[in-house]
C-alpha cells in the first residue's frame, strides 16, 4: 500500500506538537543533524524555515532562520540531539546573517566541549582540560571568506585539534 504524502500546509500543521517550554516540536521526519523536514510543492524544506514563512513572511535574502531557544538556553548541548532544532514556533525563530547565527551556535558561544556545533567530535586524542574557543563576528567572515561556509567545520575541527597539540606541548 502506497502512502500518499500530506499537502502543503497539512505536511507541517499536522506534525506540530506544543511543548511545556513554548517551543513546538516538528514530530516528522529529521535531517542527521536534527533538523525538521518537511515538503512544500513537492521540494524538501527545513521545517523550521517553513514554519517562519508560513506564519512570519518570506525570509530575507541571504539569511538564515536561527533558533532562540536555543540561544537562550545554555544547558542545551547543541549538536545533531539538540531538541531546539526541531523547534518551529516562529516566535522562537529570528533570521540572521549567517555570521550572527554561527556565533551563536554553542561551539563558538564558547562552550568547553569535544563537540563542534554539529554534534561531531572535535579531536581524536584525548584532553587534560576542556578548550574553549570564542570566534568574534569579524572572524567567523574572515573565515567563511577563506573557506566557505561549507567547509567552516572541517577548518574548525583542525584548528581545535592544532590549539590542542599546543596546549599539550607546554
Amino acid at each position: 500500500m502506497k502512502l500518499t504524502p500530506l499537502p502543503w500546509p497539512s505536511c507541517l500543521l499536522q506534525r506540530m506538537e506544543p511543548q511545556p517550554n513554548g517551543c513546538i516540536w516538528f514530530t516528522g521526519g529529521l535531517s542527521p543533524q536534527g533538523y525538521g523536514r518537511t515538503s512544500r510543492e513537492g521540494r524538501g524544506v527545513l521545517a523550521h524555515r517553513a514554519a517562519y514563512e508560513l506564519f512570519v513572511g518570506p525570509i530575507p535574502e541571504g539569511m538564515e532562520v536561527d533558533h532562540l531557544c536555543h540561544s537562550n538556553d545554555p544547558s542545551c548541548p547543541g549538536g545533531p540531539t539538540c531538541l531546539h532544532r526541531r523547534c518551529v514556533n516562529w516566535e522562537h525563530l529570528e533570521p540572521v546573517n549567517h555570521a550572527t547565527n554561527v556565533q551563536r551556535a554553542s561551539f563558538l558561544r564558547g562552550r568547553c566541549d569535544t563537540k563542534d556545533a554539529m554534534g561531531r567530535k572535535i579531536a581524536d586524542e584525548p584532553r587534560k582540560k576542556p578548550l574553549c574557543v570564542r570566534f568574534t563576528e569579524a572572524e567567523v567572515r574572515v573565515i567563511d571568506a577563506k573557506v566557505g561556509n561549507r567547509n567552516r567545520s572541517d577548518l574548525l575541527r583542525r584548528i581545535v585539534i592544532e590549539w590542542s597539540r599546543r596546549e599539550g606541548d607546554d
